[in-house]
């Protein structure tokens, strides 16, 4: 999403019978992955619906728990009330942040509510709650992008920005810095280079 979206971490909409998530990429690696498996929720669980309701969010949270840490599955990697250094390990392999797999494993009944509740404490003093410290390195990149928009594809970020009249540097925000190389075929340097410094009330639709 935009920069002007700041409040904002993730959206979903439906539009002509098809899916749409925006995401922003403040959040850790595992918390922009939860983002998209909550936006998932939504998209399947209130297609129709404004999400703006707080039974919805719970629906779309418990979905996105569920997605990436499989309630079936906690057994398998976890003993009951997990030491935080087991609770690290376990989080590198699902990628997924230590509280929100602290909370699966507590609604998987592998925690007790006093484990759960001293294992938020703690990691709440070590700095998880702002971040993922010792976590992933990278944000995980769009596979779909780089076919669409990537050397072999027949459109370069350069010409979505002239088509769109928007700065080039939006574009790559907008595909999440995916850098595309390829020359702007039938886009001399000069009307790119405009487009590039035009302002948002020129923005124009194209189909």
């Amino acid at each position: 999403m935009p920069p002007i979206a700041e409040k904002v971490d993730a959206y979903s909409t439906w539009h002509d019978d098809k899916p749409f998530v925006f995401l922003a990429r403040r959040r850790s690696p595992e918390g922009m992955r939860f983002d998209v498996a909550h936006e998932l929720g939504h998209l399947v669980l209130h297609p129709a619906a404004a999400c703006d309701d707080t039974a919805q969010e719970r629906e779309a949270n418990e979905f996105a728990s569920e997605f990436l840490i499989p309630g079936d599955a906690i057994p398998e990697y976890l003993r009951s009330n997990p030491p935080i250094s087991d609770l690290l390990e376990v989080r590198d392999q699902f990628k997924v942040s230590a509280t929100a797999l602290a909370h699966a494993t507590h609604a998987a009944g592998r925690m007790t509510d006093w484990a759960y509740r001293n294992t938020c404490i703690e990691l709440s003093g070590r700095g998880f709650r702002k971040g993922e410290p010792g976590g992933m390195p990278n944000h995980e990149m769009s596979r779909v992008f780089p076919q669409i928009l990537g050397t072999r594809g027949t459109v370069t970020a350069r010409q979505v920005a002239a088509e769109l009249r928007v700065p080039v540097q939006e574009v790559r925000a907008l595909t999440f810095g995916v850098e595309l190389g390829a020359a702007a075929a039938g886009v001399d340097a000069p009307a790119m280079n405009n487009a590039a410094t035009m302002s948002h009330s020129q923005l124009r639709l194209v189909r």
